[in-house]
């Protein structure tokens, strides 16, 4: 059999499966640097009706109030996707993908203000309680003490606040703990008012930095050469929308993926929890696509098409040998693991 119609989504509620001896002596294997939307609209519903008030996290913060469930948060955009990449992360071995993981533009750790003032994307009345900032202080904050604002993002006003940030980056060894604690729904920090923090986790704020973003994952991809470089490289480029007009610093998203791909990285788009009523949205994704070199975004619009379109595109990353005369797998090796006999000759 071979080793790619092993990969497979189980039904509601189950993991994603893959794996085979075809690729274990894989030397150097396939990089996915995925760059998760981090946008203020991924606390909407996967619908777009509503604001989820959170996005699901149930991590205290310093002083002791609970960060960031909010009213509905289990329903946002941000706790689907993020489960999801949580389980792709555990279920591909790390001889057989090494992922890494960037979001839009954020800065750690700052601004320390009032409970109320924190979060104030995690406390929109859209679909919450008349008086959200009552309702947010009396519940998770009663005494209104200091707290930090974990994650702040670039207001795209000047080039340097309109891009990307790299979270984890590519090593033969990137352990997968390195990107769950990004996902894992918890946040700790070590003191207080401007303590350390030792467990991170993506969070919604701000603009949608569409070329600007890619064009960090370029930059990043271009430091990445010599023989301890990845095999294979891919971008996947996860957003709940197009470039917000306020990020045009770097120019078009198409043009940003056209780059990305002549780095000679394979770019996927997956254009989740995007309308059919949001044409000029799904436009450019395919754009985005098409100049990363594969041919169409990936639509999901639940939490099981993400799960399948992230195990449409490991399927395609993950490198088999086969004969052709070539190391298609990089172990060093040529046509080797082969189930019937090999001639190129």
């Amino acid at each position: 059999m071979n080793a790619k119609t092993m990969i497979r989504v189980l039904a509601v509620g189950a993991v994603l499966t893959f794996g085979s001896a075809a690729w274990a002596q894989t030397a150097r294997p396939p990089h996915i640097m995925v760059l998760f939307d981090t946008s203020g609209s991924m606390l909407l519903n996967l619908a777009g009706t509503a604001f989820t008030g959170g996005d699901g996290s149930s991590s205290p913060a310093p002083g002791g109030e609970l960060c960031c469930p909010g009213w509905d948060g289990e329903s946002s955009r941000m706790f689907i996707a993020k489960d999801v990449l949580r389980e792709v992360v555990w279920s591909v071995g790390e001889d057989e993908v090494v992922f890494g993981l960037a979001s839009y533009q954020q800065t750690e750790g700052a601004p320390w203000g009032q409970c109320s003032e924190v979060f104030p994307g995690y406390c929109a009345p859209s679909g919450g309680p008349t008086s959200c900032n009552t309702w947010w202080d009396s519940t998770y904050c009663p005494s209104n003490e200091t707290m930090p604002m974990p994650y702040t993002a670039g207001d795209c006003s000047t080039a340097a606040l309109d891009g990307g940030s790299i979270l984890v980056r590519y090593t033969d060894s990137s352990p997968p703990a390195d990107i769950l604690e990004w996902v894992d729904t918890h946040e700790a920090w070590r003191g207080y008012a401007g303590g350390t923090v030792v467990n991170r986790e993506l969070r919604a704020d701000g603009f949608t930095p569409l070329a600007g973003a890619t064009l960090t994952l370029e930059s990043y991809f271009a430091g990445l050469a010599g023989a301890s470089a990845p095999c294979e490289q891919f971008a996947v480029i996860l957003t709940d929308g197009g470039q917000s007009p306020q990020c045009d610093n770097h120019g078009f998203a198409e043009d940003a993926a056209a780059a990305l791909e002549a780095r000679g990285v394979t770019v996927y788009v997956i254009a989740f929890a995007i309308s059919d009523s949001d044409p000029a949205a799904l436009d450019t994704m395919d754009w985005m696509a098409i100049y990363g070199g594969t041919e169409f975004a990936r639509r999901a619009n639940s939490r099981d098409q993400l799960r399948a379109a992230f195990a449409e595109i490991i399927e395609d990353a993950i490198q088999v040998e086969v004969c052709n005369n070539y190391d298609d797998d990089c172990d060093g090796l040529t046509d080797e693991d082969l189930y019937r006999p090999c001639s190129t000759a």
